[in-house]
């Protein structure tokens, strides 16, 4: 039961190419869609692919790749020139190590409704930060020196985690947002770590490859470490729950396919999905471009023609994972 916040689902492989980010962002389409849900994405990845599907991103001189000007903050600025004391123009998921800043999402295509009445169903997202990621990950303080990011120098992995935590948990959160969904990049990280022990609920894609494969157990194994650090740490008071694992872009065709399946469902147990809900058509599902003006119409797979066989296999795969974060019996 969520006793802090909303639920906050999160996408996890330590390896890259498995599909999270396309997962995410079909995730928060299907609950905004299909449900009526109000969902809050965080690009939680270096790689800012959420961010340039949803947003738009440009280059600043001195501060690289960041998502265009908020239009919230700009209109707030616009009219008061102080609102830029409290939120920055570029607001972005490292504003939550700015003690003097306060995040302000973005809003997307996706709303029903009136935008600025919170009941709205819709899809807002914290945009990422590229440099202000690998500053975090990377840098020493001596590096960071002059940098505009030097205010990120001190912050260590457990503040990381904490920082992310704080920030996912907060009971506020549940005036605007009934879904917060956490898209975080590849290798065993402090912000895998810290997506992990923010999230409520985890799904676990695979390719069905040996490498892919071969890292199941340690999945598992890292999902049930954040288990116990939620007894230890006391992070969050809501037990994490493995919503499942399953392959991505499976070719039923191939042997190799097949075997590498079997394989990762003899690893992952009672955890692994069975075959009918497996996502065959990732391929198909139109939701990356480097730019978000680009994505072509309809936006999402589920704007598509319910006969539409890629939306049908969607649908099937997503509630799934719906009825596992919002389903009573499961609560």
């Amino acid at each position: 039961m969520i006793t802090n916040g909303v639920p906050c689902y999160t996408v996890l492989n330590n390896k890259g190419g498995v599909g999270k980010t396309t997962l995410a962002s079909l995730s928060a389409e299907y609950a905004c869609i299909n449900h009526r849900k109000r969902v809050l994405l965080l690009d939680w990845d270096g790689q800012m692919n959420l961010t340039k599907s949803y947003v738009g991103v440009e280059t600043v001189p001195g501060w690289g790749r960041l998502p265009v000007p908020n239009p919230i903050v700009a209109a707030m600025a616009a009219e008061d020139p102080s609102a830029l004391e409290i939120y920055n123009l570029r607001s972005t998921i490292t504003d939550i190590f700015e003690a003097n800043k306060c995040v302000m999402p973005y809003p997307t295509r996706f709303c029903y409704g009136d935008p600025d009445d919170v009941a709205s169903p819709r899809i807002d997202i914290v945009a990422g930060n590229y440099m202000g990621i690998k500053y975090l990950l990377e840098s020493s303080p001596t590096e960071m020196k002059n940098s505009p990011y030097h205010r990120l120098a001190e912050i260590g992995s457990d503040q990381i985690i904490q920082h992310l935590v704080d920030f996912v948990s907060d009971p506020s959160l549940a005036e605007q947002y009934d879904l917060v969904i956490i898209d975080t990049g590849p290798s065993d990280s402090p912000l895998f770590n810290a997506a992990l022990n923010a999230a409520t609920h985890v799904f676990c894609p695979y390719i069905p490859e040996s490498k892919s494969v071969s890292g199941i157990e340690a999945l598992i194994d890292a999902v049930k470490t954040a288990m116990q650090n939620r007894v230890i740490y006391k992070y969050r008071p809501e037990k994490l729950q493995l919503l499942g694992i399953a392959p991505n872009i499976v070719d039923s065709r191939s042997a190799d396919h097949i075997q590498c399946i079997a394989r990762a469902m003899e690893d992952a147990g009672s955890f692994h999905l069975d075959e009918g809900i497996w996502l065959r058509r990732l391929t198909a599902y139109r939701t990356l471009t480097d730019d978000v003006e680009r994505r072509p119409k309809p936006y999402s797979i589920f704007h598509e023609k319910p006969s539409n066989p890629a939306r049908r296999d969607a649908e099937v795969f997503f509630e799934c994972l719906y009825n596992g974060i919002f389903s009573p019996e499961v609560a």
